[in-house]
């Protein structure tokens, strides 16, 4: 097993996944985790959440050092899955499509993925959850160029809102994610990064803590084993 190095302060690490030919193998997982992959109707979706699990698995063996069917999860108030015993090892997890994305830090962090739908009515959602700034810079914007970017402040939200463990909690009006044409910003204690590596059609947006050393992110593409 070729191990990993841990991020160092202030940094994280993203991997990219694209599931779309892969096997799903439940062998590695916990009851829970197989009592949660059947809660998923389709096949596609039970897929996606078995391989982005076994690769979480698999790269927290890389990092810590030990086999991967031997760590537990346990969650945070609001849901946010953290690795019991660990203290020292945070991540998080998205999936859409066919594609995931995984985070690993010393500090919280926070990640989402989102893939484009055409069909949403990006205008209509911005109204209910946008910020005023970030209405009014929707609306000067149609179509294409309107939808992404509904899509690069929703996943700058989500990644905010899962590294502080809260979820969709807190009204996404309060704050704007709107950094003025820049693909990084302050909110809070914490900054919030546009993914540089996510495939055409996705978006999405990785969040840590800024208290000691800004955040610096690495990305990285790997294989169904976990290996870069």
């Amino acid at each position: 097993m070729n191990l990993l190095t841990l991020p160092r302060e202030g940094m994280i690490h993203v991997w990219h996944l694209d599931c779309a030919a892969w096997t799903a193998r439940e062998s590695s997982l916990s009851h829970d985790e197989s009592e949660q992959a059947l809660k998923y109707h389709r096949p596609s979706d039970r897929r996606l959440f078995v391989a982005t699990r076994n690769v979480l698995r698999a790269l927290l063996s890389r990092y810590l050092n030990r086999r991967a069917e031997q760590f537990q999860f346990d969650k945070g108030v609001y849901g946010k899955p953290i690795l019991r015993g660990e203290n020292g090892m945070h991540f998080n997890v998205s999936h859409s499509g066919s594609h995931a994305a995984l985070a690993f830090s010393q500090e919280e962090v926070g990640i989402d993925l989102e893939k484009e739908d055409g069909k949403l009515d990006v205008q209509e959602l911005a109204r209910q959850f946008f910020a005023e700034e970030e209405k009014a810079k929707l609306e000067d914007q149609t179509g294409v160029k309107a939808r992404q970017l509904f899509y690069r402040y929703w996943v700058r939200k989500e990644a905010y809102l899962k590294a502080k463990g809260v979820g969709l909690q807190e009204d996404l009006a309060r704050w704007s994610m709107d950094f003025s044409g820049k693909s990084s910003g302050k909110v809070d204690r914490w900054i919030v990064e546009d993914l540089k590596e996510a495939s055409p059609g996705y978006f999405a947006a990785a969040c840590g803590p800024v208290d000691k050393t800004p955040s610096r992110i690495e990305e990285r593409w790997n294989s169904e084993e976990g290996a870069s």
